[in-house]
């Protein structure tokens, strides 16, 4: 698995679509609180066409800015699954 460490800056870029390198496949919406939610991008680095997943904090309000505590992107990979659910018979 590789990972790749961005500088804040870039980081940033990444989370809104705003780096040459990378485009952003799917976010996904995670825990929330008060002030914050969680997003998870998943990411396409164009250089070598690996994926990667990175998060940050969105701010629930205007008054709570956007937190990027880790900068780093890990490497992933796509995989299905077959997944079994209870429903209630008619």
């Amino acid at each position: 698995m590789s990972k790749i460490i961005l500088s804040k800056e870039d980081f940033k870029k990444v989370c809104f679509e705003d780096h040459e390198d990378f485009d952003i496949l799917e976010e996904i919406e995670k825990e929330s609180s008060r002030w914050s939610r969680r997003i998870e991008l998943i990411v396409r680095n164009l250089n070598n066409n690996k994926c990667y997943i990175c998060s940050y904090e969105k701010g629930s309000t205007e008054m709570q800015e956007d937190e990027f505590y880790n900068t780093e992107l890990a490497e992933v990979e796509q995989k299905q699954f077959t997944i079994l659910k209870w429903v209630v018979k008619n």
